[in-house]
């Protein structure tokens, strides 16, 4: 039995891998991937997912696109000591940073998920790291709590929103939202870094396992002030792309989408990610949600000074 096949039926008996490490969205991502195992006790402990390129005849560990995190995540018993926490993690950390270098990568950088802090053995090993922030709502299911956390320009905003009478819709089909995002970075003088099959394929993942929406917010006049795709699992829903239209900047309407967003989220996950961006106006505004920062790392190594120069420049 191959990784991936151990990995798929690890997957589906439980319920705590967190949902970009899911394999069936690794499946959908535009990089091929794998995994390695920690085992004690004949028992998995830990794993370690990876996404991996080949370029100019060198390998690359990188994460997918729309993907937020990946790398180790394990799994520790009930009740388990800080002392025996710090064992687990060392001599899991140790083994996935042993098969990495055996794979004689030439370059690698990832996102961890916020719940995997300790990072001290790759530092041992010469891996560099980045703080990085994403912003949490927790527990979704207190709007009251949420709405009071709001800056008060934002509840400002929700309240002109809701006097717009705003109308939503589930009905905006993919190739619509994905050509409603080009045209609003357009207008920027943007354009979306990734193919429209490649968010196809991510979407149509998530929809076929009623992990996915796409929200729209029209006006009186039918006019699409913003759009919204979130994708979730038991845990957390993922705000991952929310495009507005510029003309409607101020109308309320993205304020509005996402409590509409969380509303339909009741009962199908508890938390709600921001999917965490370091670019000042993005954090900015979920500072405003009343959102947590919450801090994980961005872990690099490279044996190449050329891939290293390339990753720079491409930044």
């Amino acid at each position: 039995m191959s990784n991936q096949d151990t990995y798929r039926k690890l997957c589906q008996t439980r319920t705590d891998i967190p949902l970009f490490m899911q394999a069936w969205w690794l499946d959908a991502t535009d990089l091929p991937w794998d995994v390695i195992f920690y085992q004690e006790k004949d028992q998995i402990a830990g794993i370690y997912v990876y996404s991996y390129v080949k370029k100019w005849g060198k390998t690359l560990i990188l994460q997918p696109t729309l993907t937020q995190y990946s790398g180790p995540f394990l799994f520790y018993p009930e009740g388990i000591s800080q002392t025996k926490k710090y064992s687990l993690e060392n001599k899991a950390h140790t083994h996935f940073i042993a098969q990495l270098e055996a794979k004689k990568f030439h370059f690698l950088e990832q996102n961890w998920h916020h719940s995997q802090q300790n990072w001290q053995p790759y530092y041992w090993n010469k891996f560099k790291q980045t703080t990085r922030y994403t912003y949490i709502l927790e527990n979704i299911a207190n709007t009251q709590a949420i709405f009071k956390g709001l800056s008060e320009n934002k509840k400002r905003q929700y309240k002109k929103a809701e006097a717009a009478l705003f109308t939503l819709s589930l009905q905006l089909s993919a190739q619509a939202f994905y050509q409603f995002y080009n045209t609003c970075l357009q207008a920027k003088g943007q354009t979306i870094m990734y193919s429209f099959q490649t968010f196809e394929k991510l979407y149509n993942a998530a929809k076929e396992r009623g992990q996915g929406q796409i929200f729209a917010m029209y006006d009186n006049q039918h006019q699409l002030h913003t759009a919204l795709w979130v994708i979730w699992d038991n845990h957390c829903a993922y705000d991952m792309i929310t495009p507005i239209n510029a003309t409607y900047r101020n109308s309320g309407a993205t304020t509005r989408i996402i409590f509409e967003a969380m509303a339909f989220l009741q009962g199908k996950t508890v938390h709600y990610d921001f999917e965490g961006s370091m670019i000042e106006g993005s954090a900015h505004r979920n500072q405003l949600f009343g959102a947590k920062q919450v801090a994980y790392h961005q872990i690099q190594k490279s044996h190449s000074k050329l891939l290293s120069l390339w990753r720079m420049l491409k930044k």
